[in-house]
């Protein structure tokens, strides 16, 4: 029985079972579509067989049907996954909200990943029925799966490749996972970075996902924090893999209760040890090569001049950067540094100057460089050996011997790879000749630097009970553990291997991927100042193994998130000593070249800047010039406003606009507020209660007394002083400080804050009246605050 065919229809619909108002609503507009078009519809209600679903029917359904009606207010993870499919298997999809629901409407603006697709608000079916019938998709052949795939950037599948959507959480599970996943040399795994593509949009997903030829999603327990919403997104992204008959394994701690749509790949595991081995087993069993389906057609009905605007995270467009880099003071001083701090909020472009001078750098035959990422699950691996420690006084040493021994092997590392890129390459008896074979010779040189420092690690850990009492006599220890006898040798082969050489540039990023708000944040801080304070001895080891030459400069330049240095910085011994550069977007002409560089080389160069807002976006938006709305809209980062411009070409592409409309704007911009927001609360690493504090905002106004804003806040915290939220509140751009009759500054740093607060305080004085902030208009859409009178867009 269960075998039996499904008939044939045009029109499916997928809700869930409860509440079962829902499920009335959808049945009743099933029957209206059939008796308002002809068209025969099916409910996955109807597929039942002895009264249980069978999911191959409902992927049987799906496929042929024309059109997917879903019902998505509840963020059903059955229905989501099937919405997933749906878009893989190049459906028309229509997706449905109760509007009166305000729940779930709260729910669609969070999730957010569909946004760009659009929705129904409904209040009766009779409102779905009537969209349906006046649009008639059922009469034109869908495109949305060729366009999220063409303005993702799609490419041909890779061999052996993953798609790795880890839960994010950022526990034991995911480190063990990354650590399984890191150990299978032969599969490149795409790992999506929670906090830089958690909220990235559909179209980044739908690329990424069909490149890959397999696919590991990782659920979080009902438990966990913010469960709906990651797997929202996770049921997506594997109905997606379904969509495309990828090989997908979802997995998730015991106590989830898997959705009947994917219980077929579907996991749970009670331990680490149980997570290993179930992921192990099916990574065994994975094929060599997966073809999956077709991109298909890539020539569109209508075609806009370009489909996107590149990636909005830099380490995923390093290939094309050199072409629409831009650069700035800061950036010059990364060229030019000895040893400096290189500051910015996330999305700044931090990793991108790393990028970018790392390629500068090299083309320079003077100079060598070492690009050291490590991972945060690496960093944390230390300050868990740090609690370890009997004797806490020799922490500081210890780490700052751990930070000159991964120096100084990661230099030696891009020593011998620099010299075997040379039109002469490596001769045995050559310096650089003689360090290879050091490396080669000596155990644990000679391997990648996660598993260096995982040994590294182990040995120290394995030992720490052995430490001896006393300042001196535990340094001691810690040196024999770190280095052991070999170590001056090393030093003597990177000094005379680099003797023609005037500079080792050593460039460090992703510190900020293992910080917890939750944890020591002096440990974490001392983590970093210990690597500030290992570079210059590295330096003053080298120069003194290389005496009587004139010595190579070593350089360091270490990027990290604004927020985590005003932390680390409170635990420095002397923090007017750290060399610090802000990378600041303040200019709008400078940060309007992000956007208009990357179209000028989509054009093949054939193009002026200016040809993109006179040809491609409307002139104008709420009565604005567009580039000036634009500009003002997105917060001051080149992250932002490429996610802006992306999410409104996808937009337009969707609504099969020639170009880029008013309306297609308004709603990406929609969109990208709810990535700001995500983003905010990903990066306010100072409190716990930023959550709670920024939602009292929403429904108000964009402008507010200083004091109104302040009893907002008060209202909404439990132990972190209003004083130092207002602070976070303002350094994160969040709220906008009056410095003159009615214009807003967006302050970065403290310098710019108390400076902001001191106009502030004299507008004062000088009006007669309160002063004010403002809610940035990033903030606007997703929080539902009202536009008033004072709320410019400045700063």
């Amino acid at each position: 029985m269960s075998s039996r065919r499904i008939e044939k229809h045009d029109v499916f619909f997928a809700y869930a079972d409860n509440p079962a108002l829902t499920g009335e609503v959808m049945r009743e507009t099933a029957t209206g579509i059939a008796r308002a078009t002809g068209l025969v519809t099916r409910t996955w209600q109807e597929l039942a067989v002895d009264g249980k679903i069978v999911i191959d029917k409902v992927f049987e359904a799906i496929r042929q049907s024309k059109v997917v009606v879903a019902e998505v207010g509840t963020l059903s993870s059955n229905v989501l996954f099937e919405v997933g499919f749906a878009i893989a298997a190049g459906k028309h999809v229509i997706l449905c909200i109760d509007q009166t629901n305000e729940e779930a409407m709260r729910l669609w603006r969070e999730f957010a990943l569909l946004g760009s697709i659009g929705h129904v608000g409904y209040r009766q079916s009779h409102d779905i029925v009537e969209a349906f019938a006046n649009e008639r998709p059922d009469e034109n052949e869908s495109r949305l799966w060729e366009d999220l795939l063409v303005t993702g950037g799609v490419v041909p599948r890779i061999p052996r490749s993953q798609f790795y959507l880890p839960s994010g959480l950022r526990n034991d599970a995911d480190r063990i996972l990354a650590r399984v996943l890191r150990d299978r040399t032969t599969l490149a795994v795409n790992e999506v970075d929670p906090e830089e593509n958690g909220v990235a949009p559909l179209p980044w997903f739908a690329a990424n996902v069909y490149k890959a030829s397999s696919a590991l999603i990782h659920l979080r327990g009902p438990q966990r924090v913010r469960e709906k919403i990651h797997n929202a997104r996770a049921s997506i992204l594997g109905g997606l893999a379904a969509g495309l008959e990828l090989p997908t394994l979802m997995i998730a701690e015991e106590g989830f209760v898997a959705p009947f749509d994917y219980r077929d790949l579907m996991q749970t595991y009670s331990t680490t040890k149980h997570l290993t081995e179930r992921v192990n087993s099916w990574l065994d069993e994975l094929p060599a090569m997966t073809t999956g389906k077709s991109v298909g057609r890539r020539v569109l009905n209508a075609e806009l001049p370009v489909r996107g605007f590149g990636e909005y995270v830099a380490e995923y467009e390093e290939g094309d950067l050199a072409e629409y880099f831009v650069p700035t003071g800061e950036f010059q001083a990364v060229i030019a540094s000895s040893l400096a701090v290189f500051v910015g909020r996330k999305g700044t472009g931090k990793t991108a100057n790393m990028l970018r001078a790392a390629e500068l750098l090299r083309a320079d035959k003077r100079n060598v460089v070492t690009s050291i990422k490590p991972s945060g699950y690496e960093l944390l691996s230390i300050l868990e050996v740090l609690s370890k420690l009997p004797r806490q006084e020799a922490s500081n040493f210890l780490l700052e011997a751990i930070w000159q021994y991964l120096l100084l092997t990661e230099i030696a590392i891009s020593v011998v790879a620099d010299a075997e890129e040379r039109p002469a390459g490596i001769s045995v008896s050559s310096p650089a000749g003689k360090l290879r074979t050091y490396l080669q010779t000596t155990e644990g040189m000679a391997v990648d630097f996660a598993t260096r420092l995982e040994g590294l690690l182990k040995e120290v850990s394995d030992r720490a009970e052995q430490m001896p009492a006393g300042v001196a006599a535990s340094q001691n220890w810690v040196t024999r553990q770190i280095y052991k006898d070999h170590v001056g040798e090393l030093k003597q082969l990177i000094s005379e291997s680099v003797a023609d050489r005037e500079r080792i540039a050593v460039l460090i990023d992703n510190l900020d991927k293992a910080w917890d708000r939750d944890a020591d944040q002096e440990k974490q801080s001392q983590l970093i100042l210990g690597l500030l304070g290992a570079v210059g001895k590295v330096e003053k080891e080298l120069r003194r193994a290389g005496a009587g030459r004139n010595p190579t400069r070593v350089t360091l330049a270490v990027f990290l998130r604004a927020d985590i240095f005003d932390v680390v910085r409170k635990f420095a011994r002397e923090p007017d000593k750290i060399t610090t550069l802000q990378i600041r977007w303040t200019d709008p002409e400078l940060r309007a070249r992000i956007i208009e560089d990357r179209y000028v080389f989509q054009r093949d160069g054939k193009a002026d800047p200016d040809d993109l807002w006179q040809d491609l976006f409307a002139a104008t938006v709420k009565g604005v010039e567009t580039r000036r709305y634009i500009l003002e809209r997105s917060l001051p980062r080149p992250r932002d406003l490429v996610f802006l411009c992306n999410a409104a070409a996808v937009t337009a592409s969707n609504r099969r606009h020639s170009r880029i409309e008013e309306e297609d704007i308004i709603t990406a911009e929609s969109d990208y507020s709810s990535f700001a927001f995500d983003a905010l609360l990903v990066e306010g690493v100072q409190t716990e209660e930023l959550d709670n504090v920024l939602f009292e905002f929403a429904g108000g106004e964009a402008t507010l007394d200083w004091v109104a804003a302040e009893e907002i806040v008060a209202s909404a915290s439990t132990g972190t002083s209003c004083d130092e939220l207002m602070t976070i509140l303002i350094r994160s751009n969040f709220l906008g400080v009056e410095v003159n009759d009615g214009v807003f500054e967006y302050v970065a740093d403290d310098h710019s804050e108390r400076r902001a607060k001191v106009m502030n305080r004299k507008l004062i004085s000088r009006l007669g009246r309160p002063g004010r902030v403002t809610i940035h208009p990033a903030f606007r859409p997703y929080l539902s605050i009202a536009e008033n009178s004072s709320s410019g867009m400045n700063g």
